[in-house]
């Protein structure tokens, strides 16, 4: 459901490069303290689902933290989630098959005004009300 992303202009990537280099250790210490707010909420495990895209970079630095700071393997998933249509459910159940639904934590990379954290939780709210079990999830950015 995602449409074709074009690759960057050549002059993008310098810029990207410049910035990662200024703002490296930032990142590096938000991840830090996103993991560590992750493992305080998940005591018997984490699974990570990113909302593609930006939720999809995101995920797998936290993967790596989480493993190389914290030594703790974690499955990681990447979804869709459209305005106005909602989290692609069958990625989700498929999940939830998979993984206890308490483990799970949303991530994003992008905040805007909240259309798709308003969208999730709708999303979440709507399987819900099929399914039998009770969710345990959060949406952390």
């Amino acid at each position: 459901m995602l449409t074709h992303e074009s690759l960057p202009p050549d002059d993008y990537l310098p810029l990207f490069y410049r910035a990662m280099t200024l703002n490296q250790d930032r990142l590096a210490e938000h991840l830090l303290l996103l993991a560590e707010g992750i493992l305080a909420t998940r005591p018997h495990g984490v699974t990570l689902v990113s909302l593609a895209r930006a939720g999809t970079p995101v995920g797998v630095l936290l993967k790596h933290v989480l493993k190389r700071h914290f030594n703790i393997q974690v499955d990681h998933y990447s979804v869709s989630i459209l305005r106005d249509v909602g989290i692609d459910q069958n990625a989700l159940r498929y999940i939830l098959q998979n993984h206890a639904p308490g483990s799970l934590v949303f991530v994003d990379g992008w905040t805007g005004k909240g259309v798709i954290a308003r969208q999730l939780a709708s999303s979440l709210q709507a399987l819900k009300s099929v399914m039998v079990s009770t969710f345990q999830l959060s949406y952390m950015c």
